[in-house]
């Protein structure tokens, strides 16, 4: 099977898609087993399905078995798994020996739709089918007395896709007539198309026309189709990668009881609430080292500033206090007076010593020395 545990995968050998859900016991093959109801039951059983009650009317009213077999598997794949059941048993019961009748319960019973699954019982249905017959559904002559059969081109193609009764495996001519069957709307014949397109089974791998196929099964409520299609989304096959949307055609299909879309769902659902708790789980950690960041930065800030604060205060100081210290300046002063003057203390520009005598006999006021200039002195 193209299925996987982890993920579901398009189609489930080939085969239109619906897994089974109990409906009428026919493990046998003989055809009786299909129905046991009188023709008066069954068409009550018919009348009972409220939901589809258009196209049983339809089966009802015409006037050929072809017609009446054509309405009868439009409702039949139309139908939920619990309707599908009576429309195989009106097949059974009513059209016994037909061959487009025949291979429908024979797939039905491929895919348990409407009747327990059991291969073995589907084989012995395929083996009762006039290939022929089918042929001739699908083929009409020229001119045609009627339209091709879509359901007799799409169960050929099942046949030829898994060489089933009489017919020779041949996948290329199953993808000619699925895309036949497809181009009339049928929704399985669309779904099984789309497998083969997306796994490349005698035909060229696209998976962009897969979704297509896909889509267009799934619009029309199609289960195994809405779940390929949600397949297509979450790996992004064929199409932009979703889950939202994957997670959306899961929920349709598993809505109809597809089991694969059902376990893809609750997977997915699982994933997603793992991603949810990590984030959840990283989100404390990350507000907590942005506080921290964001207490550090205004101590940081504080002490930094204080710091040039500090310096640039000192700074302004200095010049003050160094002009308040005679001291100092007079020291500087005869230093530097020494250095240019050769060491004269009595040179001109050498020491503020003359300049200090001057002033006190002109009554200025006198500058204390300083300790240069009276050691120069003394």
């Amino acid at each position: 099977k193209p299925g996987g545990s982890s993920d579901h995968t398009p189609g489930d050998n080939g085969d239109s898609g619906c897994a089974g859900a109990g409906g009428i016991d026919s493990s046998s093959p003989g055809l009786g087993a299909a129905g046991s109801s009188s023709s008066s039951s069954s068409s009550s059983s018919l009348a009972s399905v409220s939901r589809l009650r258009d196209l049983i009317n339809l089966a009802n009213n015409r006037k050929s078995a072809g017609e009446r077999i054509h309405a009868l598997l439009t409702g039949l794949y139309a139908a939920k798994w619990e309707d599908a059941a009576v429309y195989v048993a009106a097949l059974a019961k009513c059209y016994p020996t037909d061959s487009l009748a025949l291979a429908a319960i024979g797939h039905c019973h491929v895919a348990g739709r409407g009747v327990s699954a059991d291969k073995a019982a589907a084989e012995a249905y395929y083996q009762q089918v006039e290939v022929s017959s089918l042929e001739a559904l699908a083929n009409p002559p020229d001119p045609p007395s009627s339209d091709p059969s879509p359901h007799a081109l799409f169960h050929l193609g099942y046949m030829l896709q898994w060489g089933k009764g009489r017919v020779s495996k041949d996948v290329p001519r199953a993808v000619e007539r699925y895309r036949e069957a497809a181009a009339m709307g049928h929704a399985n014949a669309q779904c099984n198309l789309g497998v083969c397109l997306y796994y490349g089974q005698g035909v060229e791998k696209d998976e962009a026309s897969a979704a297509q196929w896909f889509t267009r099964a799934a619009d029309q409520g199609h289960a195994k189709a809405q779940c390929n299609l949600g397949v297509c989304f979450k790996k992004g096959r064929g199409v932009a990668k979703s889950d939202a949307k994957a997670r959306e055609y899961y929920t349709l299909s598993a809505s109809q009881g597809d089991a694969d879309a059902a376990t893809a769902l609750r997977r997915l659902k699982q994933k997603q609430e793992q991603r949810s708790q990590r984030s959840r789980a990283t989100k404390p950690r990350a507000q907590s080292a942005r506080g921290e960041r964001s207490k550090l930065k205004p101590d940081l800030g504080g002490n930094l500033g204080g710091l040039t604060g500090q310096a640039r205060a000192e700074t302004h100081r200095q010049p003050t206090e160094t002009a308040r210290d005679p001291l100092t300046s007079a020291a500087l002063g005869a230093g530097l007076g020494a250095g240019l003057g050769g060491g004269d203390a009595r040179a001109p520009g050498g020491s503020g010593l003359t300049k200090s005598k001057e002033r006190q006999k002109t009554g200025t006021r006198q500058r204390p020395q300083s300790a240069g200039a009276a050691r120069s002195r003394g």
